[in-house]
Protein backbone atom coordinates (compact mmCIF):
# COMPACT_ATOMS: atom_id res chain seq x y z
CA UNK A 1 0.00 0.00 0.00
CA UNK A 2 2.77 2.70 1.08
CA UNK A 3 4.24 1.89 -2.51
CA UNK A 4 1.31 2.53 -4.16
CA UNK A 5 0.61 5.63 -2.53
CA UNK A 6 4.98 6.87 -2.92
CA UNK A 7 4.17 6.22 -6.61
CA UNK A 8 1.42 7.65 -6.98
CA UNK A 9 2.65 11.00 -4.97
CA UNK A 10 5.46 10.80 -7.40
CA UNK A 11 3.14 11.19 -10.61
CA UNK A 12 1.22 14.15 -9.23
CA UNK A 13 4.14 15.88 -8.19
CA UNK A 14 6.02 15.19 -11.99
CA UNK A 15 2.77 16.39 -13.78
CA UNK A 16 2.67 19.63 -11.32
CA UNK A 17 6.08 20.09 -12.29
CA UNK A 18 5.47 19.20 -16.17
CA UNK A 19 2.53 21.56 -16.14
CA UNK A 20 4.58 24.62 -14.43
CA UNK A 21 7.46 24.09 -16.93
CA UNK A 22 4.88 24.09 -19.85
CA UNK A 23 3.09 27.05 -18.24
CA UNK A 24 6.96 28.95 -17.84
CA UNK A 25 7.77 27.74 -21.43
CA UNK A 26 4.66 29.40 -22.93
CA UNK A 27 3.72 25.78 -24.63
CA UNK A 28 -0.07 25.96 -22.92
CA UNK A 29 -0.02 30.15 -23.75
CA UNK A 30 -3.48 30.30 -21.78
CA UNK A 31 -2.15 28.70 -18.37
CA UNK A 32 -5.04 30.69 -16.24
CA UNK A 33 -3.17 33.75 -14.98
CA UNK A 34 -3.71 36.72 -12.94
CA UNK A 35 -4.96 39.62 -15.22
CA UNK A 36 -1.96 42.29 -14.61
CA UNK A 37 -3.14 45.92 -14.14
CA UNK A 38 -3.54 48.65 -17.19
CA UNK A 39 -0.74 51.10 -17.05
CA UNK A 40 -1.49 53.61 -20.56
CA UNK A 41 2.76 53.78 -20.07
CA UNK A 42 4.64 56.99 -22.13
CA UNK A 43 5.65 58.11 -25.07
CA UNK A 44 9.24 59.95 -25.56
CA UNK A 45 10.55 61.26 -28.81
CA UNK A 46 14.16 60.17 -29.10
CA UNK A 47 16.58 61.42 -32.16
CA UNK A 48 16.36 61.56 -35.91
CA UNK A 49 15.17 58.22 -37.39
CA UNK A 50 17.00 57.16 -40.39
CA UNK A 51 13.73 57.61 -42.49
CA UNK A 52 13.61 54.13 -44.11
CA UNK A 53 10.46 53.82 -46.62
CA UNK A 54 9.58 49.82 -47.85
CA UNK A 55 12.59 48.70 -45.60
CA UNK A 56 13.00 45.51 -43.24
CA UNK A 57 13.15 46.11 -39.57
CA UNK A 58 13.86 43.53 -36.53
CA UNK A 59 14.99 43.26 -33.13
CA UNK A 60 18.02 41.33 -32.58
CA UNK A 61 20.22 40.68 -29.06
CA UNK A 62 19.36 43.57 -27.71
CA UNK A 63 19.67 46.53 -30.48
CA UNK A 64 16.42 47.25 -33.26
CA UNK A 65 17.99 47.05 -37.26
CA UNK A 66 16.48 48.84 -40.28
CA UNK A 67 17.69 47.01 -43.82
CA UNK A 68 17.45 47.45 -47.47
CA UNK A 69 14.50 50.31 -48.77
CA UNK A 70 15.12 53.64 -49.41
CA UNK A 71 16.71 54.61 -46.33
CA UNK A 72 18.23 58.12 -45.72
CA UNK A 73 21.41 57.83 -43.40
CA UNK A 74 24.03 60.11 -43.68
CA UNK A 75 26.71 60.14 -45.59
CA UNK A 76 24.40 58.80 -48.35
CA UNK A 77 21.18 59.63 -49.02
CA UNK A 78 20.36 56.22 -50.45
CA UNK A 79 21.14 53.12 -49.73
CA UNK A 80 18.79 50.41 -50.99
CA UNK A 81 21.31 47.56 -49.18
CA UNK A 82 22.31 49.35 -45.88
CA UNK A 83 21.76 47.86 -42.64
CA UNK A 84 21.96 50.09 -39.40
CA UNK A 85 21.83 49.17 -35.98
CA UNK A 86 19.59 50.91 -33.22
CA UNK A 87 21.23 51.55 -29.91
CA UNK A 88 18.94 52.09 -27.33
CA UNK A 89 20.94 53.36 -24.10
CA UNK A 90 22.65 55.39 -26.38
CA UNK A 91 20.01 56.70 -28.82
CA UNK A 92 21.97 56.13 -31.61
CA UNK A 93 22.20 54.38 -34.87
CA UNK A 94 25.32 52.76 -36.34
CA UNK A 95 25.42 51.57 -40.10
CA UNK A 96 26.42 48.34 -39.95
CA UNK A 97 27.97 45.86 -43.22
CA UNK A 98 25.88 46.38 -46.20
CA UNK A 99 23.61 43.63 -47.48
CA UNK A 100 25.63 42.08 -50.11
CA UNK A 101 24.71 41.78 -54.40
CA UNK A 102 21.93 44.50 -55.43
CA UNK A 103 19.95 47.23 -53.45
CA UNK A 104 16.26 46.38 -52.60
CA UNK A 105 13.14 47.75 -51.70
CA UNK A 106 9.84 45.56 -50.43
CA UNK A 107 11.96 42.94 -49.22
CA UNK A 108 10.87 40.53 -46.37
CA UNK A 109 12.90 39.70 -43.20
CA UNK A 110 12.90 38.23 -39.81
CA UNK A 111 15.19 37.48 -36.94
CA UNK A 112 15.96 34.48 -34.71
CA UNK A 113 17.90 35.02 -31.36
CA UNK A 114 21.35 34.92 -32.93
CA UNK A 115 21.03 35.93 -36.68
CA UNK A 116 19.17 38.52 -38.96
CA UNK A 117 17.30 36.90 -42.19
CA UNK A 118 16.52 39.16 -45.42
CA UNK A 119 15.91 38.55 -48.82
CA UNK A 120 13.34 38.73 -51.81
CA UNK A 121 11.84 42.20 -52.81
CA UNK A 122 12.24 44.41 -56.11
CA UNK A 123 15.01 46.16 -57.27
CA UNK A 124 15.47 48.98 -60.03
CA UNK A 125 17.41 47.53 -62.89
CA UNK A 126 17.42 50.74 -65.15
CA UNK A 127 15.25 53.45 -67.24
CA UNK A 128 12.97 52.93 -70.08
CA UNK A 129 12.37 56.99 -70.64
CA UNK A 130 9.72 58.35 -67.64
CA UNK A 131 9.47 54.56 -65.97
CA UNK A 132 12.03 52.80 -63.49
CA UNK A 133 12.79 49.18 -64.81
CA UNK A 134 11.97 46.90 -61.90
CA UNK A 135 13.20 43.45 -61.42
CA UNK A 136 12.14 40.90 -58.75
CA UNK A 137 14.43 39.15 -56.54
CA UNK A 138 14.36 35.83 -54.74
CA UNK A 139 17.73 35.31 -52.82
CA UNK A 140 17.92 34.99 -49.04
CA UNK A 141 20.91 36.25 -46.68
CA UNK A 142 22.22 35.80 -43.11
CA UNK A 143 23.12 38.44 -41.04
CA UNK A 144 25.45 37.24 -38.18
CA UNK A 145 25.54 40.43 -35.45
CA UNK A 146 28.78 39.02 -33.72
CA UNK A 147 30.87 38.71 -37.27
CA UNK A 148 28.58 41.73 -38.40
CA UNK A 149 28.65 39.85 -42.25
CA UNK A 150 26.56 38.18 -44.71
CA UNK A 151 25.68 34.84 -45.65
CA UNK A 152 23.95 33.69 -48.76
CA UNK A 153 21.17 31.04 -47.90
CA UNK A 154 18.72 28.74 -50.15
CA UNK A 155 16.49 31.09 -51.98
CA UNK A 156 13.26 32.05 -51.07
CA UNK A 157 10.45 28.74 -51.68
CA UNK A 158 7.85 31.34 -53.27
CA UNK A 159 9.42 32.59 -56.53
CA UNK A 160 10.82 36.09 -56.94
CA UNK A 161 9.08 39.11 -55.78
CA UNK A 162 7.48 40.65 -52.91
CA UNK A 163 6.16 38.46 -49.96
CA UNK A 164 3.29 39.62 -47.61
CA UNK A 165 4.72 39.50 -44.20
CA UNK A 166 7.73 37.62 -42.26
CA UNK A 167 8.15 36.72 -38.58
CA UNK A 168 9.64 34.00 -36.09
CA UNK A 169 8.51 31.77 -33.61
CA UNK A 170 11.49 29.61 -31.10
CA UNK A 171 14.05 30.35 -33.76
CA UNK A 172 12.38 29.46 -36.87
CA UNK A 173 11.40 31.80 -39.34
CA UNK A 174 8.29 32.34 -41.73
CA UNK A 175 7.21 33.70 -45.02
CA UNK A 176 4.06 34.52 -46.57
CA UNK A 177 3.76 34.89 -50.00
CA UNK A 178 0.80 34.18 -52.66
CA UNK A 179 -1.56 33.15 -49.80
CA UNK A 180 0.86 30.58 -48.89
CA UNK A 181 2.73 29.98 -45.98
CA UNK A 182 6.75 28.56 -45.66
CA UNK A 183 8.93 27.86 -42.52
CA UNK A 184 12.56 28.18 -42.78
CA UNK A 185 15.29 26.10 -40.45
CA UNK A 186 17.81 27.70 -39.88
CA UNK A 187 19.96 24.70 -39.19
CA UNK A 188 19.57 22.71 -42.35
CA UNK A 189 18.82 25.71 -44.24
CA UNK A 190 15.53 24.52 -45.64
CA UNK A 191 12.06 25.56 -46.34
CA UNK A 192 9.10 23.57 -45.52
CA UNK A 193 5.55 24.24 -46.95
CA UNK A 194 3.28 24.82 -43.74
CA UNK A 195 -0.61 25.86 -45.88
CA UNK A 196 -2.36 28.16 -46.72
CA UNK A 197 -2.00 31.80 -45.56
CA UNK A 198 -5.14 33.08 -45.08
CA UNK A 199 -5.24 36.90 -45.65
CA UNK A 200 -5.18 38.76 -49.13
CA UNK A 201 -4.79 42.35 -47.09
CA UNK A 202 -1.81 44.37 -45.45
CA UNK A 203 -1.51 42.51 -41.94
CA UNK A 204 0.67 43.55 -38.88
CA UNK A 205 2.62 40.75 -37.26
CA UNK A 206 3.15 40.61 -32.99
CA UNK A 207 4.72 37.60 -31.75
CA UNK A 208 4.01 36.15 -28.40
CA UNK A 209 5.89 32.89 -26.68
CA UNK A 210 5.10 30.00 -29.35
CA UNK A 211 2.58 31.89 -31.24
CA UNK A 212 1.93 34.44 -34.01
CA UNK A 213 -0.91 37.02 -34.05
CA UNK A 214 -1.85 38.84 -37.36
CA UNK A 215 -4.04 41.62 -37.71
CA UNK A 216 -6.22 42.47 -40.43
CA UNK A 217 -9.12 45.03 -41.36
CA UNK A 218 -9.89 44.85 -37.64
CA UNK A 219 -9.86 41.30 -37.02
CA UNK A 220 -7.35 39.37 -35.10
CA UNK A 221 -6.28 36.12 -36.02
CA UNK A 222 -3.82 33.75 -33.66
CA UNK A 223 -1.10 30.90 -35.72
CA UNK A 224 0.09 28.23 -33.72
CA UNK A 225 2.82 26.39 -35.49
CA UNK A 226 2.69 23.26 -33.45
CA UNK A 227 -0.48 22.66 -34.75
CA UNK A 228 0.04 24.04 -37.71
CA UNK A 229 -3.32 25.87 -37.63
CA UNK A 230 -5.13 29.77 -37.10
CA UNK A 231 -7.95 30.72 -35.34
CA UNK A 232 -9.90 34.33 -34.59
CA UNK A 233 -9.43 36.12 -31.17
CA UNK A 234 -10.80 39.38 -29.71
CA UNK A 235 -11.68 41.75 -32.56
CA UNK A 236 -8.94 44.78 -32.86
CA UNK A 237 -11.21 48.03 -31.96
CA UNK A 238 -8.99 50.34 -33.18
CA UNK A 239 -9.41 50.67 -36.56
CA UNK A 240 -6.67 50.17 -39.21
CA UNK A 241 -3.56 49.17 -37.66
CA UNK A 242 -0.26 50.86 -39.62
CA UNK A 243 2.47 48.75 -37.28
CA UNK A 244 2.99 46.60 -34.49
CA UNK A 245 5.27 44.98 -32.12
CA UNK A 246 5.73 43.03 -28.80
CA UNK A 247 7.09 42.19 -25.64
CA UNK A 248 7.66 38.97 -24.10
CA UNK A 249 3.93 38.93 -23.03
CA UNK A 250 1.51 41.80 -24.76
CA UNK A 251 1.35 42.72 -28.29
CA UNK A 252 1.04 46.29 -29.62
CA UNK A 253 -1.03 47.82 -32.26
CA UNK A 254 0.19 51.50 -33.10
CA UNK A 255 -2.27 53.31 -35.54
CA UNK A 256 -2.12 57.60 -36.09
CA UNK A 257 -4.16 57.71 -33.03
CA UNK A 258 -3.29 55.69 -30.43
CA UNK A 259 -1.11 52.65 -29.13
CA UNK A 260 -3.25 49.49 -28.06
CA UNK A 261 -1.86 46.27 -25.84
CA UNK A 262 -2.98 42.94 -26.46
CA UNK A 263 -3.05 40.42 -23.36
CA UNK A 264 -3.30 36.81 -24.93
CA UNK A 265 -4.11 35.75 -21.11
CA UNK A 266 -7.65 37.26 -20.90
CA UNK A 267 -8.09 37.89 -25.14
CA UNK A 268 -8.20 41.49 -24.55
CA UNK A 269 -7.61 44.84 -25.89
CA UNK A 270 -6.94 48.25 -24.22
CA UNK A 271 -6.01 51.57 -25.14
CA UNK A 272 -2.88 52.93 -23.95
CA UNK A 273 -2.32 56.41 -25.00
CA UNK A 274 -2.70 58.52 -27.91
CA UNK A 275 0.05 58.61 -30.13
CA UNK A 276 1.39 62.30 -31.18
CA UNK A 277 1.19 62.02 -35.17
CA UNK A 278 -2.29 63.53 -35.91
CA UNK A 279 -4.95 66.40 -35.17
CA UNK A 280 -4.86 69.02 -32.77
CA UNK A 281 -1.69 68.38 -30.79
CA UNK A 282 0.33 67.17 -33.53
CA UNK A 283 3.57 68.84 -34.96
CA UNK A 284 4.13 66.96 -37.71
CA UNK A 285 3.15 68.51 -41.38
CA UNK A 286 0.35 67.55 -42.89
CA UNK A 287 -1.78 67.89 -39.53
CA UNK A 288 -4.70 66.50 -39.31
CA UNK A 289 -4.81 64.06 -42.53
CA UNK A 290 -5.09 60.85 -41.10
CA UNK A 291 -4.29 59.35 -44.36
CA UNK A 292 -1.22 61.21 -45.28
CA UNK A 293 0.90 60.34 -42.03
CA UNK A 294 1.44 56.85 -40.53
CA UNK A 295 3.50 55.16 -37.66
CA UNK A 296 5.59 53.01 -40.31
CA UNK A 297 7.66 50.46 -38.36
CA UNK A 298 8.17 49.39 -35.15
CA UNK A 299 10.40 47.05 -33.22
CA UNK A 300 11.24 45.82 -29.14
CA UNK A 301 14.57 46.45 -27.46
CA UNK A 302 14.47 45.67 -23.85
CA UNK A 303 10.38 45.47 -23.02
CA UNK A 304 10.16 48.91 -24.73
CA UNK A 305 8.77 49.56 -28.28
CA UNK A 306 10.32 51.97 -30.96
CA UNK A 307 8.58 53.10 -33.89
CA UNK A 308 9.23 55.81 -36.64
CA UNK A 309 6.86 57.32 -39.12
CA UNK A 310 6.05 57.75 -42.90
CA UNK A 311 3.99 61.03 -44.79
CA UNK A 312 3.17 60.95 -48.28
CA UNK A 313 5.99 63.66 -50.05
CA UNK A 314 8.08 63.50 -48.07
CA UNK A 315 10.22 61.10 -45.01
CA UNK A 316 9.40 61.77 -41.50
CA UNK A 317 12.29 61.68 -39.19
CA UNK A 318 10.57 61.66 -35.57
CA UNK A 319 11.33 58.68 -33.74
CA UNK A 320 9.92 57.36 -30.46
CA UNK A 321 9.78 55.44 -27.58
CA UNK A 322 6.68 53.83 -26.25
CA UNK A 323 7.82 52.55 -22.81
CA UNK A 324 4.49 50.52 -21.53
CA UNK A 325 5.31 49.97 -17.57
CA UNK A 326 6.04 53.83 -17.24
Amino acid sequence: MKKHLLYLLAILLVSTSCKETLCENDIYPFCEQEEEPVTLGTITEKGKSPSGIHAVVFSLQGKGYMATGSLRFPPSDGGANQLIAYNASEDKWTRMASMPDRGRLRAVGFATDTKGYVGGGNTITGHDGNTFVVGDLKDFWEYDPKQDNWTQKADLPGGEGNYDVGFSILNKGYVAKDNKLWEYHPGSDTWVLKGDFPFNARVEMFIIGPLAYAVEEGKLWEYNPHVNKWRARADFPGGGASTAFSTTTKGYVINGYAIWEYNPYSNKWYEKVGTPIIGKDSNIPPQGQPNDIYPDYAFEVDGKGYFGLYYRGGFAEHFYEYDPNN
